[in-house]
């Protein structure tokens, strides 16, 4: 089974956290670690809720690789110390995987916030209180983001 991914890029593992404290994200997100997935909830216990793998790659090119697989995918992107190469990132994943959602987050005024929309960010989170906002937004993108529909199976039995 192929799921979801929320992927979370940034060099400081503060985001990922926030998003993980909150509890309507953590009950459709598994975690992986060292690859072995720990079920937090969803389709183990024949729940019909969506479930998530949240990944955070360290590099841009992992970044990459892991939406190459296709499927929906939530990207969660940090101005953090070094911005040029987030920005190049987000234009990247415009242009290769335009059905991906992207989030960028910008907690030090740097006015990269217009440069982000132009290169194709779905969402832009500002100061103040980053932290509620990304989990808003994360969580209201996660709901309006799904796997397509299977078509259901017609009946072709005559009678």
């Amino acid at each position: 089974m192929q799921y979801p991914l929320l992927i979370v890029y940034e060099t400081q593992r503060r985001l990922a956290t926030w998003l993980r404290e909150a509890a309507p994200i953590a009950e459709q997100v598994r975690y992986d670690t060292e690859g072995k997935l720990t079920p937090i909830g969803g389709d183990d216990r024949g729940d019909a809720r969506p479930t998530w793998l949240l990944r955070e790659p360290r590099r841009p090119s992992a970044c990459l690789r892991l939406l190459e697989r296709g499927g929906p995918a939530v990207v969660v992107l940090h101005l953090g110390a070094s911005p040029e190469e987030v920005l190049k990132l987000l234009d990247a994943i415009a242009w290769r995987f335009p059905d991906a959602v992207t989030v960028v987050v910008e907690e030090e005024h740097r006015g990269l916030a217009p440069l982000a929309w132009d290169l194709g960010a779905t969402m832009v989170v500002l100061p103040p209180r980053v932290h509620e906002r990304l989990q808003e937004t994360v969580l209201g993108l996660m709901h309006s983001t799904r796997a397509p529909e299977a078509p259901a199976a017609l009946n072709t039995t005559e009678e």
